[in-house]
Order: C-alpha cells, then sequence, then structure tokens
C-alpha cells in the first residue's frame, strides 16, 4: 500500500539543537497513525514539517513526500510544499478554540473556505459534509452561531468542522483529549474512528496512552526527537489497564 505522507530521515535542528533525528514515518489511508512522547519530544515538530512548516530558527532536513508532493529535502522545505495545506494535509492545533474567529458565524467561515478549495457547485455539499462529519447538525441553526454560542467541546467540532470542509487527504489532531474526561476522550475516539473508516489518514500526535489504544494502528513513539518504539499500540506501549476500544477496520481498496 502506497502511504499518502511519506516520511523519511526527517531531522530538524535550532541551531546546534537537534530536535528531531532521523524520524522515519508513514501515513496511509484509512489509518491511524499516533505520534507519542511527552511534551518538548518533537512531536509537533515533526507535524508541521509534514505541512512544510517550521520553527523560528528551525532547519528541516530529510525526505518528506505528501501526495507524492515533496515537502522537505536536502535543502529544506521546498516552495512545492505552500500548496499541500487544507488541500492535503490539515492541522488542528492543541487549543482548536483559539482558531476560531469570535466575529464571525460559523457558516459564513465554512463557506469562504469552501469556495478557496471548491466548485461553487460543491462548497455547499462541503460544508454539510464537514458538519457532519465533526458531529455537528448541518443546517441554519448551527451555521448561523458565532464561537461563543458553543460549548467548549462543540467549539473543537467546529475547529474540526473547518480543516474538514477543505476535504483532505490527512488529518493532523494535536492533543485532541486535552482537558477532556474519560467518557468524552473515548466518544472522540469513536468519532475519529469513523472519519477514518471513510478513508481520511489520521496523524494523532498525544502523550495520552488510553486515546492510542483505543484508536491507533500504528504508534511511533519519540524521546527527545528520536524514535524509541515503533508498531502497534500493543507493541510500542507500556501495558496498561484495558479499556474500551473504538478500533475500526480500513476501508477496503
Amino acid at each position: 500500500m502506497t502511504p499518502i505522507v511519506s516520511v523519511r530521515g526527517l531531522t530538524a535542528r535550532a541551531g546546534d539543537t537537534v530536535l528531531l533525528d532521523a524520524v522515519d514515518l508513514d501515513l496511509h489511508e484509512g489509518r491511524v497513525t499516533a505520534l507519542v512522547g511527552p511534551s518538548g519530544s518533537g512531536k509537533t515538530t515533526a507535524a508541521l514539517a509534514l505541512l512544510g512548516e517550521a520553527g523560528p530558527g528551525v532547519r528541516l532536513t530529510g525526505r518528506v513526500s505528501a501526495d507524492g508532493v515533496t515537502v522537505v529535502d536536502e535543502d529544506g522545505i521546498t516552495r512545492a510544499a505552500a500548496g499541500l495545506r487544507g488541500r492535503v494535509v490539515a492541522y488542528m492545533p492543541q487549543h482548536p478554540g483559539s482558531a476560531l474567529n469570535p466575529a464571525r458565524r460559523t457558516g459564513a467561515v465554512l463557506t469562504e473556505l469552501a469556495r478557496l478549495h471548491h466548485s461553487a457547485s460543491a462548497g455547499t455539499a462541503a460544508v454539510a459534509e464537514a458538519l457532519n462529519g465533526a458531529q455537528l447538525p448541518p443546517g441554519r441553526d448551527t451555521e448561523r452561531r458565532f464561537p461563543h454560542q458553543f460549548s467548549g467541546g462543540q467549539r473543537q467540532r467546529v475547529a474540526l468542522a473547518q480543516t474538514l470542509v477543505c476535504r483532505p487527504r490527512v488529518l493532523v489532531l494535536d492533543e485532541p483529549s486535552t482537558g477532556l474526561d474519560t467518557v468524552t476522550r473515548m466518544r472522540l475516539a469513536g468519532e475519529l474512528a469513523e472519519l477514518a473508516r471513510t478513508g481520511l489518514a489520521i496523524l494523532l500526535l498525544s502523550h495520552d496512552h488510553d486515546l492510542v489504544r483505543a484508536l491507533a494502528d500504528h504508534v511511533v513513539v519519540l524521546h527527545h526527537g528520536r524514535v524509541t518504539a515503533s508498531g502497534s499500540p500493543v507493541d510500542a506501549l507500556p501495558a496498561r489497564r484495558e479499556v474500551a476500544t473504538a478500533r475500526h477496520t480500513p476501508p477496503r481498496r
């Protein structure tokens, strides 16, 4: 199976400090890959590299390709990377509510994003699909609301809808379970598994081992920027108590 995203030997340096050290990673259609590690392990640096982005003073080398386009090579980020954000790879930050514009109605933002990425005829359908995918009821009531009129959990769903309306092939989620209780975390796992069943490739950045066990097909463990383990959640993560799972079957080809 050809991966949508392929990462080989990805290295990130800030001056003399090595943030990532020769990381390998593949993302496949309909599968959830978890990049696991504590804060400062390099998860976000690796995820931003998929978008052709890096923090100030950070230099990337290695090779990253997405949908057949080279995003990073030995000379760093390529010019071609700019056209992939949203269309191929979409990123939802750790605190998604901060990405919402408090002065704009939900429907107006979704419609604008849809028009940027789709034809006028396909835009309306893309908005409805994005709201459904984010487990929000499509229609006037949802689309006319401002971000402050949603609960905290609903704002997370609105931010997710804003990434899905572009119809990306890869969704990167940065610590999506932060601040959620156990029941809500497991509900989130089920919703993300449903998105994967539609064929979306998901990269989950997390230190929440229970969520990773419930959702991921493949795990890559980072420690101080190096891959220390990879494989199934059973093989790559330390044993813990069993949790309810939301594992899914990747779509048939």
